[in-house]
């Protein structure tokens, strides 16, 4: 039983807890795992042994060669021999600076897909932490969002309202916290053909607009989209549609009251690329590059409680999740923003179309 626990905590590399037949209970961890040895050594000696035997196959079979350097004699018609012998002396040198080249690339090539392999699972694991830890945090929390509302109904204290309507407040910003770390965690995964499909950009728009409805009428803004209703495109519906919903949030949180939204897009044979822009708060060159960091906010002295910084982060990895890119765009502080991304072009299948 203990061979068999021994063989099995070193192959699973993990701990296993056995029982015997008296029902006592041990402990088993896996023993460190070895590095492979190189493999090239082998074959290197190879070579190194027959360039030595024919170092001295040719040194031994050399004749005099009587008044006169090496070159001279090298070069001229009368010792093609001479030549010969030395280019058998050279050559077994040469192959095996190839040869020990060849095995060491591929060592390294070997290291470099070991090293690839561990860095996805300690990637698989921490993004399965993050789910983890997400999900335990937002069990109690969701009790709390619902209940303190009602509390706060019930006492008709103002101290004790004002104290409340901070920590709702600050609740709600866990929760926020908590659901886009989720997301980021869950788009940090790459796609499979079952996640994609063809959907019209202009519902996916459409969609995203009206979950701010509320938010665009308290600012009284205006938001025009010229954004064909024939354009397709291959995408995960729900993971642009969130895409839209934080590049539209941004432009409504940044905007002053009474200001516009411009959606638009543009169209080649295979990449549809679509802009979102504001006339509002703008950004510098630095704020540019920067604003797509995780939990980087352009606005530091606003220092915004329901922002948790990591909507663009988001909506980057969307975008490269798609193939695409995207990027912000301003001509500078307090003159709007526009942020675009390239999304893969769909078409309907054959039997769908006219």
């Amino acid at each position: 039983m203990v061979k068999y626990a021994r063989w099995t905590a070193d192959r699973q590399n993990a701990r296993i807890i056995h029982q015997d037949r008296r029902g006592s209970r041990g402990y088993m961890q896996p023993r460190e795992q070895k590095p492979d040895k190189p493999k090239y050594k082998l074959p290197l000696y190879i070579m190194l042994a027959g360039w030595l035997s024919v170092i001295i196959y040719a040194l031994v079979s050399l004749e005099p060669l009587g008044e006169g350097n090496f070159i001279d004699h090298f070069l001229s018609p009368d010792h093609v021999g001479l030549r010969f012998r030395a280019l058998i002396l050279f050559a077994p040198l040469v192959s095996t600076i190839i040869g020990y080249m060849v095995y060491e690339r591929e060592r390294l090539m070997r290291d470099l897909e070991a090293s690839n392999r561990l860095l996805e699972e300690h990637l698989q694991k921490k993004d399965e932490f993050i789910t983890r830890l997400g999900h335990d945090i937002k069990t109690p929390l969701t009790p709390l969002i619902n209940l303190l509302p009602l509390v706060r109904k019930r006492t008709d204290d103002g101290s004790v309202r004002s104290l409340l309507d901070v920590t709702i407040q600050n609740a709600n910003t866990l929760k926020e916290l908590v659901l886009k770390t989720l997301k980021m965690a869950r788009v940090s995964r790459k796609y499979t053909p079952a996640d994609m499909e063809v959907c019209q950009l202009i519902d996916i728009v459409d969609r995203s607009l009206s979950r701010h409805e509320y938010a665009i009428s308290q600012k009284n803004m205006e938001i025009t989209s010229d954004i064909p209703g024939e354009t397709l495109v291959k995408c995960n519906g729900s993971d642009i549609e969130d895409l839209f919903g934080n590049l539209i949030s941004n432009a409504i949180r940044f905007s002053h009251d009474g200001g516009y939204i411009i959606i638009s897009s543009s169209i080649n044979d295979k990449i549809a690329t679509v802009s979102v822009r504001d006339f509002g708060l703008g950004l510098t060159e630095e704020q540019e590059d920067r604003v797509f960091e995780p939990f980087y906010k352009a606005d530091e002295s606003r220092h915004e409680l329901n922002s948790s910084g990591l909507g663009l982060s988001i909506c980057k990895k969307i975008a490269e999740n798609h193939g695409g890119t995207i990027w912000a765009e301003s001509p500078g502080q307090w003159l709007g923003t526009t942020i675009s991304f390239t999304i893969p072009k769909g078409s309907l299948p054959r039997q769908w179309r006219k």
